[in-house]
């Protein structure tokens, strides 16, 4: 008894120390999520021209609990889908129940365009497999970026490996850090593993074509949920919503003189009519890369290379890896394709705080220089 009581003295100031540093990290990462938030709501797109094509907004790499480890319902993942005004959705369940799904097919037009695939493990190889309707093929992507390394559509970005592969100790005081009110901001500070992706992908690029899309593996399971026997819930807090998730990261299909249907979508996915963008920082519809050679993704020596932001942006373009023009606060930038090599841009917006500069707000496709 004697001995509690002398320990008593020391156990407090302990306690003290540690809950003051608490208060302090969590302090540093709300006034950065605050002042993050505030600069999102400050930015205001200015581009008033008319796009050559049709912009569609998509979330792709979708798990309900159709597939088993997932609580979240297809009527979630359209209201979510809806809600962040997403034109499409590819859901890839690890098996699909069809009877389940039906119900949710979509007439062309109306939004969210549901398209149904699967998550599969070919050996030692994840791939998302999704069929065209009207072809007897399918779209394949690499999941988890090099789950198939031969695939020529590859997952850039997979949120649920950028959270699972960060310090835990981080992800920890970011999500502290990032509440009341901001959770939905939490992944930005923790992402690292994509940066290493880039670099492999551009030493890919010196070789072969590889495209590729965001992946968001979406599950909304993480988080406390409380139900009675029956299913009724008496209390559901996520910490990743299908809504968070669809309003994180997104990938961009341009459709060129044809009307949306899942075989257009995924026909421009093949293609790389697409771009990566990380949504909750801008809308990025206005965003533009092409050449003066028109749409194609392949294009002769002394083409006009033209990228378009809706907002001013940092714009670094790179030719084969190596970083060849870079512009601050710009709108527009142009560079005569000189040298064949696979040619893209990656777009910053450094005015909304250090982890966006940190972070590409748009990755584009490439586009591939020939010698004539």
């Amino acid at each position: 008894m004697a001995k509690s009581k002398a320990t008593m003295p020391f156990i407090i100031p302990v306690a003290s120390l540690v809950f003051l540093a608490l208060i302090l990290v969590w302090g540093f990462f709300h006034h950065r999520f605050y002042r993050l938030h505030q600069a999102i709501q400050a930015l205001h797109s200015n581009d008033v021209s008319t796009p050559r094509f049709r912009d569609l907004k998509g979330v792709i790499h979708v798990h309900t609990a159709s597939g088993g480890h997932s609580l979240g319902t297809l009527d979630e993942v359209v209201e979510a889908a809806r809600e962040t005004q997403a034109d499409f959705v590819v859901i890839t369940e690890h098996p699909r129940s069809r009877a389940y799904l039906i119900r949710y097919e979509q007439p062309p037009g109306v939004r969210p365009i549901l398209i149904f695939g699967e998550e599969r493990e070919e050996e030692t190889r994840r791939v998302l497999i999704v069929p065209f309707l009207e072809r007897t093929e399918s779209l394949r992507i690499a999941a988890h970026w090099m789950g198939a390394p031969q695939e020529t559509v590859m997952e850039i970005e997979n949120l649920h490996d950028e959270i699972g592969s960060a310090s835990r100790l981080r992800t920890g005081l970011a999500i502290l850090g990032s509440l009341p009110g901001y959770l939905r901001y939490f992944p930005l500070p923790v992402q690292r593993l994509f940066r290493d992706r880039l670099d492999h992908w551009d030493d890919i690029l010196k070789q072969r074509r590889v495209w590729i899309v965001g992946g968001n593996d979406a599950h909304a399971n993480l988080g406390l949920r409380l139900e009675y026997a029956g299913g009724k819930r008496i209390l559901d807090w996520s910490l990743d919503p299908y809504r968070y998730s669809f309003n994180y990261l997104g990938t961009h299909v341009l459709l060129w003189n044809v009307e949306p249907s899942p075989d257009a979508i995924l026909s421009a996915l093949a293609q790389g009519m697409s771009y990566v963008s990380l949504d909750f920082l801008h809308d990025p519809k206005g965003f533009d890369f092409s050449s003066s050679q028109g749409k194609a993704r392949t294009v002769s020596v002394g083409a006009i290379l033209r990228v378009r932001s809706p907002v001013p942006a940092r714009i670094r373009m790179f030719r084969n890896g190596q970083k060849i023009r870079e512009a601050d606060g710009v709108q527009q930038l142009s560079e005569t394709a000189a040298a064949a090599g696979a040619y893209r841009v990656e777009l910053y917006l450094p005015q909304l705080g250090p982890w966006a500069g940190q972070n590409p707000w748009i990755i584009s496709n490439p586009i591939f220089v020939t010698a004539r």
